[in-house]
Parts: structure tokens; sequence; C-alpha cells
């Protein structure tokens, strides 16, 4: 008979690399948790400023769309009135040009071509010298105005050099008025030439002095253009990127800190360190608790004394075994055994010499018995076998063997004292159905062996 696994203490304890093993999960995941919040922490704050400068600069695009769309309405005007009155004069065009511009510091001039030429301007005399000029001989004019042509819808291009000297945005939009028979045709085109700075007065930057702006053109299938304000580099330093609807295309804002992107690097690593501690900690303090939670569970099913296990451990364990040798139809053998004048002992030579009494029975009976019989201390000087044995000559080698434990003295400090014992035996299922009889009767002849042994003292 195997010795049941739950009266080996190491047994009811977990194994030691496993309590360690325990607590190092413990602070690892401690740790990986602690880091988790760390590293979503500092995202948290990451996206939050992202989030920030994407107000801020969604404020900067509106400003800007609301001043070209102005702008824009101005161009409406003017070929309105164009497609009404085509054979207008340039005291007209100039009636009507001051009084749409109402004096826009933004506006350069307002231009009217006849064809692709330029044919009308005001104000006259700042952009006079612009007068004539074919435009679609013009290299980074040509395009836009050819598009315009084509499209019949309003086209912003530039920033690009102007005829008549320096930089400008150009809105265009071509005037087809109607014929006498109600069809129209192309007639030309009308220009507001905004001044290239006016792209700073229109989106306010200056509203937000601790972040730096760039804008590009953003041609066909997303891809990247001239970038005409700001720096190229803010493109490559992950910055926010807003799409600005513009007359016949898009821009592209880039937004980000003139201070860079708050990473919180010495934040990150303190949070860190911290984690890693309390990961530590916890690991510490798992693996104390496991060990004392092995160590009391060991403590309540085991004799302190003898380190055998102790009445609680040896009913539970005999209820386990006694079913298997029933399914197995086996024989077990419960003894009883007590020492004999164990009280004289104490009262003699002290307690400690009768725990150390105690002890020496324990370990005589470890080593002369096998590692299958099962032997626990039931209390006081009282011990309990449990055998497995398949005859009745078995279960008399087995009395022997307990009755041999106590055939030389016990040393006890500097006293020699020979021990004898009481011993009682049952045999289950044989003398009882029941286990609990059969050690109920294993106890019973206890008792008669050790009434016995008092008979022959007195004799």
């Amino acid at each position: 008979m195997r010795q049941h696994p739950a009266l080996k203490p190491d047994r009811l304890r977990p194994a030691p690399h496993l309590i360690r093993l325990a607590g190092l999960a413990a602070a690892l995941f401690t740790t990986l948790i602690c880091v988790g919040a760390t590293v979503s922490f500092s995202r948290q704050r990451e996206q939050a400023e992202r989030s920030q400068v994407l107000l801020e600069a969604s404020t900067v695009r509106a400003s800007l769309e609301s001043g070209l769309n102005t702008r824009l309405h101005m161009a409406r005007g003017l070929v309105a009135y164009i497609e009404s009155n085509p054979s207008m004069s340039q005291e007209e065009f100039a009636a009507y040009a001051s009084a749409l511009i109402t004096d826009d510091p933004t506006i350069r001039n307002l231009s009217v071509l006849t064809g692709t030429v330029i044919s009308f301007v005001y104000p006259y005399t700042q952009n006079m010298t612009a007068l004539g000029h074919d435009l679609s001989e013009v290299p980074d004019q040509r395009e836009s105005v050819f598009r315009a042509m084509e499209t019949r819808e309003p086209l912003l291009s530039g920033p690009l050099p102007l005829v008549q000297g320096g930089n400008g945005l150009i809105i265009r939009m071509s005037v087809y008025p109607q014929d006498a028979t109600g069809r129209r045709y192309y007639w030309g085109q009308a220009s507001v030439v905004i001044v290239a700075e006016a792209i700073v007065s229109f989106a306010q930057f200056d509203r937000f002095p601790h972040l730096l702006f760039a804008i590009r053109h953003l041609l066909p299938g997303d891809q990247p253009g001239e970038v005409f304000h700001g720096g190229a580099e803010l493109y490559t330093a992950n910055p926010v990127l807003l799409s600005v609807e513009v007359p016949g295309g898009i821009w592209q804002l880039a937004a980000m800190p003139i201070k860079g992107w708050r990473h919180d690097q010495r934040l990150v690593w303190f949070l860190t360190v911290i984690s890693l501690v309390m990961g530590f900690l916890v690991g510490v303090v798992v693996f104390i608790l496991l060990n004392t939670r092995a160590t009391l569970r060991v403590m309540a099913y085991h004799d302190q004394l003898t380190k055998l296990p102790n009445r609680s451990l040896f009913w539970a364990t005999l209820k386990t075994v006694s079913a298997l040798a029933k399914r197995e139809d086996s024989r077990l053998c419960l003894c009883m055994l007590d020492l004999d004048d164990f009280k004289q002992v104490n009262d003699n030579l002290g307690h400690p010499c009768g725990d150390l009494l105690l002890s020496e029975v324990a370990a005589r009976l470890q080593a002369q018995l096998r590692s299958s019989d099962i032997i626990a201390r039931m209390g006081g000087d009282e011990f309990a076998v449990l055998a497995r044995v398949h005859t009745v000559e078995g279960q008399d080698a087995l009395i022997a063997k307990i009755r041999a434990c106590f055939d030389e003295p016990f040393r006890l400090g500097d006293t020699q004292l020979l021990v004898s014992c009481s011993i009682g035996m049952a045999a289950y299922p044989e003398q009882s159905s029941r286990v609990e009889g059969a050690l109920a009767l294993a106890d019973q002849a206890m008792y008669r062996d050790k009434q016995h042994h008092h008979g022959h003292r007195k004799d």
C-alpha cells in the first residue's frame, strides 16, 4: 500500500520552487499592469495634447476657409456683373470693382480676361503693366487658366508669380454670358488676386503663438504637393493634419507645438521604476503569504513535536484508504499503541525528557516500519499505525516490529530508560465492516493489553 500523499508534510506544502514561481508571477503580473497603466497614462496625455492642437488647428482652418470664401463671393459677384454687361467699359469696370473691394487690404487687384488676355484691371495705376498679357503664354498660369475655362468652376491657384510683379493667390472664374439666342459662350475670365501674405491674415495664426503651422497643396490621390507656407520639415514631425477646402482643390494644414510633442520621458521612467518596485513588493508579499499558508497547513495536519500526521489527518486519510481497500477487496491492519507509565517519565524526568521520548518513539517507528505503513500521533502518548497485510502472520509480524522498537533503552539526555508499550490491533473489514468500528476494536484491545501489563507488574 502506498503511503497516502496527504500524510507527507512535503506533499501538503507546495514545492518551494512553485511558491517562488507564484511570487515571481505575481511580481511580473503587477509590474505589467503598472507599466501598462503608465504607458496608457502617457498615451492619454499625448492624445489629450494632440486633441487640443487639433481643436486649435480646426479654428485656424475655419478662419482660413472663411477668408477665402469671402473673396470667392467677390469673384462670383464680378462674374455676374460681367455676364450681365459683357460690353462694359473700363470706367464701368473700375466703378464696380471699387465698390466691390471696399478697401480690402488683402486684395491685390481685380482683373478680367477677354479670352485669355488681361483686358481690365483694378486698381489701374499699380497694375497697368499687366494689361495685354496673354496668360495662356505664361507658364505659371497657363494650366489654371485652361482648367478654369474647362470646368466652369471657381479655381484657386497659387501662390504664384504675377505678371505685374510679386506673388499672389488667384481665384479664377470663367465668364459665360448669353448671346441673342440664349446660348452661353466663353467670353473670358474674372480673377480676384489676393496678396500671398493674406494667408496669415485669414488664418490668424497669431492666436496660437505656441503652435507651428505649415500649409501645402494636396494633389489628386492625396499626394503631397508644394509647401507654400511654413517649413516643409513640419510634415515629417508627426503633426496634426487637416484638409482645407479651397475652390477647385484641397490644401493640407499641419500643426504641432512649437516645442515639439510632450513625451513625458522622465515621468514615464519614474512611473516605470515605481512599477518595478511595486511588482517586487507584491511578489515578496505573495511569496510570504503562500509560504505562511503552506506552513500553517502543514502545522494544522501534523504533530509539531514528532512531525507525524495528527489525529485529523489520520482520520481523513483512514477514510480514503479504507474506501480504496474496500474497492480492491484488500485487508487493512489498524494498530493503536500507548506508552506505559509515560506520566512517570514526565513527573520524574520533566516534560522535556517526555517530549524527547515521544520524538524518539516516532523516529524508531518510522525506521522500523515500511514506508507504505501510515504512522500518526493521536495525542498524548498514543500512536496509531495503519498497514496493509494479507495474512494473520503478517499481522503478527507487524506487532513484532512495533514491539522491537522498544527493545533497546531510550537515551533521554544523561538518562537511559527502557520503555514498554501497550498495543491493540484490529483487521478491516474482517473484524468490522466499518473502519470506525475497526479502530474502536483496536483501541479496546490496546487497553486490555495495558491492563495485562499492569497485572504483571503487580504480580
